[in-house]
């Protein structure tokens, strides 16, 4: 615990430790560790902040910097749900291949054989999502814009709808 007083949403109050207020998990990182540039660092930070957090059910959402197949397979296997939007870029993504005319809503989801989901949706631009509990057929309607700037209805798998309301809320 590192004691800080002033008020933050990450702050702590535990009642019963010497040091009552402050930040609980807290590592600074200066680019090398051992002498040795880290790869892969965002898995570690990842791992690292989750430690004491497994099994409990727990939902976590991160951005493409964080997320990869092997992040969260790994969460998996500890048993936090966890649902990130990727870097197409990544290794080990499926290859989504679609025709050239691609339209707006158009989706593919692929399932792994240990439980992964990567989904890829067609908006404005295509999205690339990975999680480790979402159902992949599950598809909601969204309210979008089309040129003419009047609303229309668009089918949009819920893994995603979900990442933009949280999205919305920060």
């Amino acid at each position: 615990m590192i004691k800080f007083k002033e008020r933050h949403s990450i702050n702590q109050y535990l009642p019963k430790k010497p040091i009552k207020r402050g930040y609980n998990k807290f590592d600074m990182y200066t680019g090398k560790i051992n002498n040795q540039v880290t790869k892969n660092l965002g898995e570690k930070v990842v791992d690292y902040l989750t430690d004491d957090v497994g099994g409990k059910e727990h939902k976590l959402f991160f951005d493409n910097y964080f997320t990869s197949v092997i992040l969260i397979e790994n969460l998996k296997e500890n048993k936090i749900n966890a649902c990130g939007v990727v870097n197409k870029a990544r290794k080990f993504l499926p290859s989504f291949a679609f025709h050239k005319n691609k339209k707006r809503e158009e989706y593919m989801s692929f399932v792994s054989n240990r439980g992964i989901n990567a989904t890829k949706w067609i908006d404005n631009r295509e999205i690339y999502l990975l999680s480790n509990y979402h159902v992949p057929n599950q598809v909601e309607t969204v309210q979008r814009k089309d040129k003419n700037r009047d609303k229309i209805s668009v089918a949009c798998p819920s893994l995603i709808t979900l990442v933009y309301k949280l999205k919305k809320n920060f």
